[in-house]
């Protein structure tokens, strides 16, 4: 078993010690999906399903009509350019909520599973958890440490994605003093937000879902 990580928790190193050499402790398909084990993020190989339809469309007009007090924002979010994401701005940063939009090249192909094992981990922070109890996921650190991306699985071939974005102003300071942010701090500052935003809106999308919905 292989993993790739830095500044992952204690936790997770001693559960992949403890793990080596046993199967993964996943749970039977069901609906509605089932819990997961937490000790399964220490674990490269997992069955990930890719079976389910997408949850999100990449258009605002999929999440609930409440979203912005959901959310806690101070204006609607907007639908991207091509329907990329659902994007906004708010006074601590900005944010977009997507799925994931699979390759037309077959040899360019992209599922939870490659970010699950860190292949798509650009920045100095990768953590695998375990969100709302039924879904997989991965945060990481994007670019300069500017943001925190949260992949989900959600059962499809394409993963659902929340990212948080520090403020324009903080990010124009840092390029003009050619630094990154600090990993730590950033993780600490966008990620949580992250986990809240995906928490809230797959309960509303996404109700009786998970990574082992049938």
């Amino acid at each position: 078993m292989g993993k790739r990580a830095v500044l992952v928790s204690a936790t997770l190193a001693t559960l992949a010690v403890a793990s080596a050499c046993t199967s993964p402790p996943e749970p039977a398909v069901g609906s509605p999906a089932p819990a997961l084990e937490r000790d399964a993020i220490a674990y490269d190989n997992l069955d990930f399903r890719k079976s389910r339809p997408p949850v999100f469309d990449n258009t605002c007009k999929t999440l609930p009509q409440n979203i912005t007090t959901l959310l806690g924002l101070t204006t609607a979010p907007r639908t991207g350019f091509g329907n990329s994401a659902c994007i906004g701005k708010e006074e601590w940063g900005e944010y977009s909520i997507a799925q994931y939009k699979q390759s037309d090249r077959k040899s360019e192909e992209k599922f939870f599973s490659d970010v699950w094992t860190g292949d798509d981990a650009t920045g100095r922070y990768f953590e695998r958890l375990i969100l709302a109890e039924r879904y997989y996921a991965v945060q990481t650190l994007g670019y300069d440490n500017a943001s925190c991306d949260l992949v989900v699985d959600t059962g499809s071939s394409t993963p659902f994605k929340v990212t948080i974005y520090v403020p324009d102003k903080d990010a124009e300071v840092q390029r003009k003093l050619d630094e990154k942010f600090d990993p730590v701090t950033s993780r600490d500052r966008l990620c949580p937000r992250a986990r809240e935003f995906a928490t809230k809106v797959l309960a509303a999308i996404d109700p009786d879902g998970g990574s082992r919905k049938s």
